[in-house]
């Protein structure tokens, strides 16, 4: 393995732990294919050092979040349906269409999971 992916698997496995752990069934499976994707995606790009950087820091910030989130064996998993994932607006105006399309679609899939673990109608 190269030497400058160690640190991305590295936080790749951390993530892909914290969920194990951290969340219920559904949103797992939701975000283990998520986290599979966006990572597959920037290893196989043509991702700029700057691009790195920042794709490094806001997942190590998401993993940060679900490390400090109650896991499901303490709340059944309500906590990390609530837990808050707003985005700073500085950020959204980085995305291109491409991304903000997925990130609509993300954001579409966790409510209805969120729904469905709370027992809200819709």
């Amino acid at each position: 393995m190269a030497e400058a992916a160690r640190p991305v698997l590295h936080l790749f496995r951390i993530i892909l732990r914290a969920h194990r752990e951290k969340l219920p069934a559904p949103m797992r499976e939701l975000g283990d294919t998520y986290v599979k994707d966006e990572f597959r995606k920037h290893l196989r790009g043509k991702t700029t050092q700057e691009q790195w950087r920042q794709f490094m820091e806001e997942w190590r910030r998401y993993a940060g979040t679900l490390a400090a989130s109650d896991g499901p064996q303490a709340s059944g998993g309500v906590a990390a349906a609530d837990a808050s994932g707003d985005i700073p607006p500085e950020i959204l105006e980085t995305l291109t269409p491409d991304q903000r399309a997925r990130l609509a679609k993300l954001r579409a899939e966790a409510q209805r999971l969120r729904a469905d673990l709370l027992g809200e109608s819709r």
